[in-house]
């Protein structure tokens, strides 16, 4: 089952003008904000930008120099929640820089794009997508050469486009965007873009372009914060992911312990933009088998979401989501669904039924029903989500695969042997495509083919599928996990079906030591 979580827009820019070293006392606060920004020091960069604002309204500053100020005070409220606050903000920036500048220039476009932002945060969709489009096509004209602001505006289209479940559209403004700057870059934008599309390219499969630009933001991120800093708990993150679907956990281990270290620096006040990391850092605990850790990431994530933005809004449902994931794991059956219907239930209302999204609940509740052998209700779930990824995405995306390997489990159970074969052998052609032969998620279809062909008696057909799937997994899932348990007991019992009692009695020794070792691995 999948999770996702909806990404974090770029910050607006900062202020267009640059001061002398002689510079008054609001000018040194409005720098000492800026760097406390660029730390993720929200509430100091907050405290610093007020200050600077007070000082040079009273000091009657240019209408220029005042509008920086307003722009990059806005983008720290933004980052900590206070929307309607960064609007008022954003807003009077625009109204400054069109009248100095005019309405098509540069200064006039960066603001535009800043306040796009802003609104879509609230949810104003429609409206955001408009003023950033005419942010975009204002910079294209005015950027002067430079490029300087045109990246920012194209990444906050990207967001958008992504909010709106719309991936290829977003991945290409971000490539656009990195165009721009340049692979040498090294500007906090460059940053941002890499590890957005990063993000994006690790959830299409496409994992060797995800690490490329994970690592090349992570590495920047290291020379320009030696202690370390919260932004790089995003590639950090990524980078785990990656290495969890690629099936190397021990890899995994460190990128996670220290995103999780680097998060247990915050400040005790958190934030939305905190929220959304801890989140993803639940669902790298969970793929690590941590899953008491993985449930107190997702809690306080959503905490943090619920108090910030109110509980309707699709962050907490992604939050949600993976929660739920992680609760049935647990045991904890009740809570689960009651989540996935919450889940579902937000992103039905805030982003309509054929939103991707949607598809993401109603796949796991499929899953759900298969489990408690509702297959009825399970199938008419999947069926839906598997129409609303199809038309969302390309044939081989991940998702798509998920879904059929869903749908092909489900007709299994329900004893549609037919159909799930037919389902199963296209999701392994899909998978073997876009993973590969060895990949894990390869794996885990080829061991539902196994399975079902077991279930049928057709055992001499389950056989190979049974090895091969043991072949990557056990690699894979250890020597320690239940998971691995069940499949080789399967096996033994697809060998004595097979009148192999010698080589049966073989691998159901080596199920029960990882059975033995499963349990003295409990806490």
């Amino acid at each position: 089952m999948k999770t996702t979580l909806v990404l974090l827009l770029f910050a607006p820019c900062f202020g267009l003008t640059a001061f002398s070293e002689n510079q008054p006392s609001w000018g040194e606060l409005y720098q000492e904000g800026i760097a406390a920004y660029a730390r993720g020091d929200y509430r100091l960069a907050e405290q610093d930008l007020q200050a600077a604002q007070r000082e040079a309204e009273s000091a009657g500053v240019d209408s220029e120099k005042l509008a920086n100020i307003c722009s990059d005070l806005g983008a720290t409220y933004e980052a900590i929640g206070r929307y309607s606050e960064a609007e008022s903000l954003d807003r009077r920036a625009v109204q400054i820089r069109e009248r100095i500048f005019g309405c098509d220039s540069q200064e006039a476009g960066i603001s535009l794009s800043n306040l796009a932002t802003v609104l879509l945060q609230q949810g104003r969709v429609e409206e955001a997508e408009k003023l950033a489009n005419r942010a975009v096509t204002i910079l294209e004209k005015a950027d002067r050469g430079t490029y300087a602001a045109l990246p920012k505006g194209l990444g906050n289209l990207a967001a958008i486009y992504f909010t709106e479940g719309r991936d290829l559209g977003a991945k290409l403004l971000y490539e656009r965007a990195l165009s721009v700057v340049g692979p040498t870059s090294t500007a906090p934008a460059t940053v941002t873009i890499m590890s957005r599309l990063a993000r994006l390219y690790a959830d299409e499969g496409h994992y060797p372009r995800a690490a490329e630009l994970a690592s090349k933001a992570l590495q920047i991120e290291e020379q320009n914060f030696d202690s370390g800093c919260l932004k790089m708990v995003e590639p950090l993150t990524v980078l785990a992911t990656i290495e969890i679907a690629e099936g190397s956990y021990a890899d995994a281990e460190p990128l996670f312990q220290r995103a999780l270290t680097l998060l247990g620096t915050a400040p005790g006040f958190l934030y939305p933009s905190i929220a959304v990391d801890l989140a993803n850092l639940g669902r790298v605990a969970y793929k690590l088998g941590k899953l008491a850790e993985a449930e107190r990431l997702y809690r306080r994530a959503l905490e943090i979401e619920e108090q910030a933005l109110g509980p309707q809004r699709p962050e907490c449902a992604a939050i949600l989501n993976g929660l739920a994931q992680v609760e049935l794991e647990m045991g904890k059956q009740k809570e689960a669904e009651a989540h996935w219907r919450q889940a579902l239930a937000i992103w039905e209302k805030t982003s309509g039924p054929d939103h991707p999204n949607v598809a993401i609940a109603l796949t796991n509740l499929a899953a759900f029903y298969d489990s408690r052998h509702n297959y009825r209700k399970a199938e008419g779930l999947c069926r839906r989500a598997l129409a609303i990824d199809e038309q969302s995405f390309a044939p081989g995306h991940p998702r798509i695969i998920s879904d059929l390997d869903t749908l092909g489990s489900i007709d299994t159970s329900r004893h549609a042997f037919s159909e799930a074969e037919s389902v199963l052998h296209r999701a392994l052609e899909l998978a073997e495509r876009v993973h590969g032969p060895d990949h894990p998620d390869t794996a885990l279809i080829v061991r539902n083919l196994g399975a079902l062909y077991a279930i049928e008696g057709r055992c001499v057909e389950a056989e190979p599928y049974y090895r091969r799937a043991i072949q990557i997994l056990g690699k894979v899932w250890g020597n320690a996990d239940l998971r691995l348990f069940s499949l080789l007991n399967d096996f033994a019992a697809v060998l004595r079906a097979n009148h192999k009692e010698a080589e049966a009695e073989q691998w159901q020794v080596r199920a029960t030591r990882v059975q033995v070792a499963a349990a003295l691995k409990k806490p």
